[in-house]
């Protein structure tokens, strides 16, 4: 059962976790979610380490197709973070 498991186990490994960095060019961030089968990917500053925030593909493809600049940061919503000790 799902309530019965600690948070460690069910988190994903930070080496295989796909992440868009918020320097990213818009060739670059598009090449990211073209490789990644999720819907939404954390916003990071350099590495997995320094979360920013989380965005959905679909809302940078919309911008994309509109003719608008992708800028990550005007994109991202709040990361919720869970504590990995948590039971």
């Amino acid at each position: 059962r799902l309530a019965e498991r600690p948070v460690r186990e069910l988190m994903t490994p930070r080496t295989e976790v796909d992440w868009i960095d918020v320097n990213s060019s818009e060739d670059e961030i598009l090449k990211r979610i073209e490789e990644s089968p999720h819907s939404l990917l954390p916003v990071a500053y350099g590495s997995p380490d320094n979360v920013l925030g989380i965005t959905k593909v679909r809302e940078v493809l919309a911008t994309r197709l509109a003719g608008e600049p992708i800028v990550l940061r005007e994109l991202m919503r709040k990361a919720e973070v869970v504590p990995d000790q948590l039971d």
